[in-house]
């Protein structure tokens, strides 16, 4: 599955992980990944990511708005040179941790 959640018993953490390419056809699995669901801080895991679009960055957005009040911290991990190149050009880390 290209989207995939696992949050800890404590609710403390939920961690999302994309393999392939995320884009807009991930849509729907991406939010509901997350959605209706209590955590304290996030991290996306995109070591098998190997194309981020523009909708993909909206995507992210939207989940950085949705969490804005309730989440401490949105981690964007294990990106592939590219992937954090565009994450730069979109200045993103201004939003997320990025690494």
């Amino acid at each position: 599955m290209p989207v995939s959640s696992n949050i800890t018993e404590n609710n403390s953490l939920l961690t999302i992980t994309i393999d392939g390419k995320f884009d807009r056809s991930l849509m729907d699995d991406f939010r509901a990944s997350y959605y209706n669901m209590d955590f304290d801080n996030i991290v996306i895991d995109m070591r098998n990511t190997d194309l981020v679009d523009s909708s993909a960055l909206g995507m992210l957005l939207n989940l950085r708005k949705y969490a804005d009040n309730t989440v401490n911290e949105i981690k964007i991990i294990n990106c592939t040179t590219h992937v954090k190149r565009v994450f730069e050009i979109a200045r993103f880390e201004k939003r997320f941790t990025i690494s």
